[in-house]
């Protein structure tokens, strides 16, 4: 009879301020600072950064220090930039994943904090010792701290019944751990992420916040917002804009995200793409 693996001797020190006991399931997590609530702005990765990295930014630092390169059709890393962070870049090592700080930047503009690759999530249960990198960590105020794993459907959910198997149980691990330590755990694969019309919306918005349009053209769109009609499309605000019509939809995707106007997100975002204007709600 083969020996069983004593799985207590991966067990880390208890005393350990970085270590969380479940004390219904018996997992042990150690790696993100535990119970880091609503409110809490400390960093929960902070104590995984190796000493020559403090040093430097922290976009900088680990993963973020990667540079674009590509590596096959379907495979590649590179760096998305944030609006929401003021353009900070966040590193990725797969399309799926770069896809999704793009949509990520898109659907949640109120992001305070994210990192890419942020460190190291352990947990130890009957089975032994289990090991997991999230892709990513967002926080947004008045919401649980959110871990990440990009995955493809055929990774996350393999035909092969054995793979299948253990790739759920990996998955449950990495959703428990993540909830011991006061945080909600996201599965994204390509069918969320690149999910229509959202994602041509994400990818409109980003051409639009890095159009280098001038703020006195955006200024001047603002201004017209109060003589105009609470409802109307892309292509009739263009005929306010003079000589600036062409730019229509990157000035309105940029008012909306300024909090002027509402798109219709159930759309995609088109010159025929109808929009709310806000000014009288602000009156």
């Amino acid at each position: 009879m083969p020996k069983e693996k004593n799985s207590r001797r991966y067990l880390p020190a208890p005393q350990s301020p970085y270590v969380t006991v479940d004390d219904v399931t018996g997992i042990v997590v150690r790696g993100p600072l535990g119970m880091n609530g609503i409110g809490d702005d400390r960093d929960p990765f902070a104590h995984q950064i190796k000493p020559r990295q403090k040093g430097k930014h922290k976009t900088l630092r680990g993963s973020e220090a990667r540079v674009v390169r590509t590596r096959g059709a379907s495979l590649y890393s590179g760096v998305q930039p944030i609006q929401a962070l003021g353009f900070e870049g966040k590193a990725h090592e797969s399309g799926v994943e770069g896809d999704f700080w793009l949509v990520a930047d898109y659907l949640w503009p109120d992001m305070t904090d994210a990192r890419a690759q942020p460190g190291k999530v352990e947990w130890f249960d009957a089975a032994g010792k289990h090991t997991w990198y999230p892709d990513a960590w967002i926080r947004r105020p008045g919401h649980i701290d959110l871990l990440v794993e990009c995955k493809l459907v055929s990774d996350a959910r393999p035909e092969d019944p054995v793979e299948a198997l253990a790739m759920r149980k990996r998955l449950e691990g990495m959703r428990l751990s993540s909830e011991i330590v006061g945080m909600r755990f996201g599965l994204y694969t390509e069918l969320e992420i690149r999910s229509e019309p959202r994602f041509h919306n994400a990818k409109a918005m980003r051409r639009a916040l890095t159009a280098h349009i001038g703020e006195d053209v955006i200024n001047d769109a603002a201004s017209l917002l109060k003589e105009l009609p609470e409802a109307m499309s892309v292509l009739e605000f263009s005929y306010h804009l003079g000589p600036h019509a062409a730019l229509a939809l990157n000035v309105v995707c940029i008012l909306e995200r300024l909090g002027a106007i509402a798109m219709d997100r159930r759309s995609f975002f088109l010159p025929e793409t109808m929009f709310r204007n806000l000014w009288p709600e602000r009156d």
